[in-house]
């Protein structure tokens, strides 16, 4: 890939989730107009040029367990070695003594005893993107020459970019 600078790649990462937001609205917009049931592929034309198939997926049934406590008696029933007796910590409890955990910042307890089993998991960083007012009007005003150069992309294909835009 083309060297680029981060100031570049900021620049590219919003316009390209400001035209995503863009394309999710529009997509939205025109699903409840499909007309289809599931199971139906319909061709989309542009003219006569075939462009792919628009499909409603099958609904898929699966068996789940909706009543835990009636289905483990009926498995106790007829297959007693295939239940488990398993100790647990209420939910409630739990939630409150990570939270303690967590604003002491360290797996001790309010008597100042480590509490074995836990553990501090960061989250996966994640590329985030937070439009200013009025951002989504400056896709209008693109210029290909305020775009870093990158092999092999297009910038055209994916922004709309002003016909007088300048650049290659």
């Amino acid at each position: 890939m083309t060297d680029i600078s981060a100031r570049e790649a900021r620049l590219a990462y919003a316009l390209l989730k400001l035209q995503q937001r863009r394309l999710s609205a529009a997509l939205k917009t025109f699903e409840p107009f499909i007309d289809q049931e599931p199971g139906d592929k319909n061709t989309a034309r542009l003219g006569e040029a075939k462009l792919g198939k628009v499909a409603r997926t099958e609904p898929v049934e699966k068996p789940m367990v909706s009543d835990r406590d009636a289905f483990t008696k009926h498995v106790a029933a007829g297959w007693s070695t295939e239940v488990e007796q398993v100790e647990t910590v209420r939910p409630a409890f739990e939630r409150k003594l990570l939270a303690e955990i967590e604003a002491r910042g360290c797996a001790v307890d309010d008597n100042g005893e480590v509490v074995p089993g836990v553990r501090f998991d960061a989250a996966t960083p994640q590329q985030r993107f937070y439009p200013e007012d009025g951002a989504e009007d400056l896709l209008a005003v693109i210029d290909l020459d305020d775009l870093p150069e990158v092999e092999g992309l297009d910038w055209r294909e994916l922004l709309p970019i002003r016909a007088d835009g300048g650049g290659s």
